[in-house]
């Protein structure tokens, strides 16, 4: 049978609390037989302000703290071993959080909407962060101990708006989509050797990224990568890459240099769209191209006049090869 105390419902011998019945509930201090809170067990407790973990705790459930929107505090994680996704999704008040060392997955969603949180250590166990895990963490300046992850899920950083610098891990090969889009005080990033693919809109809206290094090895770059980048002046095009997607320099304003693109087979619609600064191009011979798309290089107001006639070669070939 099920025990109850003031205000949570608990499992028989007390080493797991279900649910929080009393909803307007301002604190708490959790039971010190309790190892496991369960999944929603304090979902939408609007007023809660402070949580005391016990020391016998190791596990956190899925939404455990969801929507906990005046939650500020929360003591006592440094032993737990798990901590469920979307835990604390929507915290808006928590200011800082201990992540234990025995944790080593940040699970999706876990951060996501932590308005307040402005820095994380991850402790060297941690080797992966999940799907959004700190998505829409706006205040989210810090993030130390990234050097040993091996992967960092799609929209992970998605509109974390202060984060002004991130190192990412030697063991990573893939930027996941939107993993940094909307971080708009990003203002470098230097690619580790292993990187071989750049996820649709990775860096899309960083607004302050003006240097990205290290792309020599990547083999693919998705759509819309480095969307609306206007602070961006220099990239070098990967050799090894040979389509450029679609969207996928679009609005970068200050983009002046983009390097070699001889070995490009296709260029898709409005890749470089509105890229405004941009002079000269190496573009690939017509005898090896495939494919222009839509206006790609529309609102490329200063091309130089070689630039724009090898455009209109490229142009008149892919019209005949479509007759």
């Amino acid at each position: 049978m099920d025990e109850i105390d003031e205000c949570c419902w608990y499992s028989s011998d007390f080493t797991h609390l279900k649910e929080c019945y009393k909803k307007a509930i301002v604190q708490t201090k959790i039971d010190e037989r309790c190892k496991i809170i369960e999944a929603h067990a304090f979902d939408g407790c609007n007023n809660l302000t402070k949580v005391e973990l016990p020391e016998n705790i190791t596990e956190i459930g899925e939404s455990a703290f969801a929507n906990c929107i005046s939650l500020r505090e929360i003591t006592g994680t440094e032993q737990l071993e798990k901590i469920g996704s979307s835990a604390f999704y929507l915290c808006d008040s928590l200011t800082k959080f201990t992540i234990s060392q025995k944790i080593d997955i940040i699970e999706p969603h876990t951060f996501d909407g932590c308005h307040r949180l402005s820095k994380i250590e991850l402790p060297a166990n941690v080797h992966e962060i999940g799907e959004s895990a700190f998505a829409n963490c706006i205040s989210l300046r810090e993030i130390t101990g990234t050097e040993q992850l091996e992967k960092i899920g799609s929209s992970a950083f998605y509109l974390c708006d202060s984060l002004t610098k991130f190192t990412i891990s030697q063991k990573i090969d893939i930027i996941e989509p939107h993993t940094f889009d909307g971080c708009h005080n990003l203002s470098k990033i230097e690619l580790p050797a292993n990187v071989r693919e750049i996820g649709e809109s990775a860096f899309a809206n960083c607004i302050s990224l003006r240097e990205i290094t290290g792309t020599e090895n990547v083999e693919k770059i998705g759509s819309h990568a480095f969307y609306h980048c206007i602070s961006l002046q220099k990239f070098s095009f990967p050799s090894a890459v040979k389509t450029v997607e679609p969207y996928t320099f679009y609005d970068c304003r200050g983009l002046m240099d983009v390097g070699d693109l001889s070995n490009v087979k296709s260029i898709g619609d409005f890749a470089f769209c509105n890229c405004m600064t941009l002079k000269t191009i190496t573009l690939p011979p017509a005898t090896t191209f495939e494919y222009f798309g839509k206006e790609p290089f529309e609102g490329c107001e200063n091309l130089d006049e070689e630039t724009k006639n090898r455009i209109k070669e490229l142009i008149e070939v892919t019209n005949s090869q479509n007759r």
